[in-house]
């Protein structure tokens, strides 16, 4: 359905697929589902390819690339993964965000309201707002002009913030959050809205090791084992234990 190049001539592109092919990133889930798929631009070769949807029909429209990222709009008749805003009605149009080199889904998110709506194409900006344009047969949300009948055009307008947050375990580490919602462990992706205040707390111990207090934070708060962000800007923060063997955990927050 549509088609966008990197910086690099690699080419990327949405639609829809009715069957499983090849080895996906992200799993076929059944009817038809949207997928993405990065092509080098010298050779042809495929780099990766995933598929995003749930039982029902899911469809890829609109593909943008900034910085590295791949951001698609489409159409979800299910709800699948964890959006950010749920899936609202008959069929919504959905936003998502996939990692460039991987084909790692980052975050996604369903926007309509009570019947069918679908996002048909999509662009991004240098301050990482997402813009997209599709239809609608039901009033959603809080619109600036208001649903006239039938069916309407819609734009909308998303500010996305990322918060990375690494703690140096080679197992996961429980993260828990204020408020509730944010917390998780290895490869979570929450939303969270542009300017919002996250408390992320750590355990004391994991496994052998002691918590030694967090890096990259707005505000810590030792004894409590707090770190306080503000989703101002994209933030990346290390939760630190000392004592066992080092790993990796990632967790990405986002509105």
């Amino acid at each position: 359905h549509d088609i966008a190049l990197d910086g690099a001539g690699d080419v990327y592109l949405t639609g829809f697929s009715q069957s499983s092919w090849g080895s996906p990133v992200r799993g076929y889930s059944g009817s038809a589902d949207a997928f993405v798929a990065k092509v080098s631009g010298d050779t042809g070769i495929l780099q990766w390819h995933t598929f995003l949807g749930g039982g029902n029909y899911d469809y890829g429209d609109g593909i943008a690339v900034k910085n590295g990222n791949v951001f698609i709009t489409g159409e979800s008749l299910s709800s699948w993964g964890q959006p950010i805003r749920p899936l609202s009605g008959a069929g919504d149009a959905f936003v998502a965000r996939i990692a460039g080199s991987s084909g790692m889904l980052q975050w996604h998110i369903f926007l309509g309201g009570s019947g069918y709506d679908g996002g048909t194409d999509i662009a991004v900006d240098n301050g990482g707002n997402v813009y997209l344009a599709g239809w609608s047969d039901a009033s959603w949300g809080s619109p600036r002009r208001g649903y006239q009948g039938s069916t309407d055009a819609f734009a909308a307008r998303l500010l996305i913030r990322t918060l990375t947050v690494i703690a140096n375990r080679t197992t996961a580490v429980p993260i828990t959050s204020s408020p509730s919602g944010y917390g998780g462990t290895t490869g979570y992706t929450k939303g969270a809205a542009n300017g919002r205040a996250i408390t992320l707390t750590a355990p004391a111990t994991k496994g052998s090791a002691r918590f030694d207090g967090w890096s990259g934070c707005d505000a810590t708060n030792q004894a409590a084992r707090t770190c306080t962000v503000t989703m101002s800007a994209d933030k990346a923060v290390t939760a630190n234990y000392k004592g066992g063997q080092p790993g990796v955990l990632m967790l990405l927050l986002d509105e």
